[in-house]
């Protein structure tokens, strides 16, 4: 014989808005902790963003125009 249980979903009080504000601030904690512990995270987090900027600024600014497109 086999029982079948219905899973129940607690959610705790208080506004949907706030919990995903503390939850999101607890992520934010967690990973700036990860990130002290292993330098080479924040150095690929810094590096990453400027690599991009220079890339599509020097690399592929050239090839895509900006602006009135008319070819008249």
């Amino acid at each position: 014989m086999s029982a079948v249980t219905d899973a129940v979903r607690i959610t705790p009080p208080g506004n949907p808005v706030v919990r995903s504000v503390r939850d999101s601030l607890v992520v934010a904690h967690r990973n700036l902790i990860r990130m002290s512990r292993i330098p080479e995270m924040l150095v690929f987090g810094l590096l990453q963003p400027i690599m991009f900027v220079v890339l599509f600024t020097y690399v592929f600014g050239g090839s895509i125009q900006v602006g009135s497109s008319s070819s008249t």
